[in-house]
């Protein structure tokens, strides 16, 4: 993992141009600098694998969910600059009051999510990547205290909604935070009305939960 993280930051200096500018004033025992240059100019696309620990505030709520570690397998395309893959969080758990209820459990689900697609702007070995993926929100249940009883119907859920993200990777910073096994993306979605929950659930849920800016962040560290 680390060899193909320093594989990345050669990449990035080169596709900077700082490569290509050091070398037209570099001496001659920088020639295998140039070379190394040359060779990651020519870089196919390459994929790196990191664990993947999304956190979301349902904004209306004022409640953080936490979704379990997963993992997220990013395919890099330098020349292009495009980053893409998929990214499927399994589903969280979290307690908060609901209307006239105090206190209940609500399971939610990131469904149907589409893959993950990235831009990756370069400057030097920082990557700065702007990152979108669109997906819908499911609620598959919601109980009082006791976690019993189900108030949802089953097909409870929001029409498709996108998160878009955004976070910066310095290849230089290979083993420490900041670096590319310990970064962070941000940013925030809409949480679209909810439909198929029952007649006076779907009104519940989308008073009470659906709405803009509520704040998304994964942070990425070496699987």
């Amino acid at each position: 993992m680390l060899y193909r993280h320093a594989r990345a930051a050669l990449t990035a200096l080169a596709l900077s141009g700082i490569m290509t500018t050091t070398l037209a004033t570099a001496p001659a025992d920088a020639v295998p600098v140039a070379r190394a240059a040359h060779q990651a100019q020519k870089a196919k696309p390459f994929s790196l694998t990191w664990n993947a620990d999304a956190t979301t505030t349902v904004k209306k709520l004022g409640t953080e969910v936490a979704f379990p570690t997963t993992q997220f397998t990013g395919t890099i395309k330098p020349l292009k600059r495009k980053l893409s893959g998929p990214l499927a969080l399994p589903p969280a758990k979290t307690a908060a009051g609901l209307g006239d209820l105090d206190l209940v459990h609500i399971t939610m689900e990131v469904a149907d999510a589409s893959p993950v697609k990235g831009t990756i702007d370069v400057d030097d070995t920082v990557w700065s990547i702007t990152a979108k993926q669109s997906f819908a929100i499911h609620i598959t249940k919601v109980s009082g205290v006791g976690d019993l009883i189900n108030l949802v119907k089953d097909g409870c859920g929001t029409a498709r909604t996108t998160a878009t993200l955004s976070g910066t990777v310095d290849f230089a910073k290979i083993g420490q935070p900041g670096g590319p096994g310990d970064y962070t993306m941000a940013g925030a979605y809409s949480i679209p009305e909810f439909t198929g929950c029952g007649a006076l659930m779907d009104s519940v849920l989308t008073s009470l939960v659906s709405g803009p800016d509520n704040p998304l962040s994964v942070h990425f560290t070496e699987a």
